[in-house]
């Protein structure tokens, strides 16, 4: 729990990216990065590049929408 806190991340999927960052020895990104007025999971500011990860239950929520016949 302590390393969610100091990392900024806010899901399990959000802490899954971010250790396999770590692990790879990929440096130079941002958790939790403001961006336009939104937040972005992962953020790499130099290269302008913007993580959004969505999670089992948004996912899940997707889906069923879908199946409802939502448009998304």
């Amino acid at each position: 729990m302590i390393a969610a806190i100091t990392d900024g991340s806010r899901s399990e999927a959000e802490r899954k990216a971010i250790a396999l960052l770590r692990s790879g020895g990929i440096t130079g990104w941002t958790a939790n990065a403001p961006v336009c007025g939104y937040v972005v999971d992962l953020a790499f500011v130099e290269q302008k590049v913007a993580i959004d990860i969505d999670g089992f239950v948004r996912r899940s929520i997707a889906r069923n929408r879908a199946e409802r016949g939502f448009e998304l």
